[in-house]
């Protein structure tokens, strides 16, 4: 769906098929008349997370937790960067269409009748 509009960028959001609304993508299309460029930009919230598998109630579990938690926050402080990947489910080919479509449109909004 299009969430906002300008003379030179346009902005949709897409919802991602597992359901949950803190899951999803932000697409901008972006066109610089100065230089003569189209740029996609996709937001997307990542997080780091350190729980892994079942929580079970165990002392071995919380060290464990604790433990990653530190071994993440170590990796950060050190190397400036922890490396995500994110995974966004499409729901059926009506939403891959639509994604398709929101780019198409995109384009020919924000470049328009503007050839070089």
């Amino acid at each position: 769906m299009k969430v906002m509009e300008f003379n030179d960028a346009v902005y949709y959001r897409a919802n991602c098929g597992c359901g949950s609304d803190e899951c999803g993508l932000t697409l901008e299309l972006e066109y610089d008349e100065e230089i003569k460029d189209i740029s996609l930009t996709i937001y997307e919230k990542l997080a780091y997370c350190s729980w892994f598998g079942v929580k079970i109630l165990s002392k071995f579990y919380r060290f464990h937790d604790i433990w990653h938690r530190i071994k993440g926050a170590t990796k950060l402080l050190f190397t400036g960067q922890i490396i995500l990947e994110e995974a966004f489910l499409f729901r059926d080919s009506q939403q891959i269409d639509a994604f398709i479509t929101a780019l198409q449109e995109g384009k020919e909004k924000i470049v328009g009748g503007k050839k070089e």
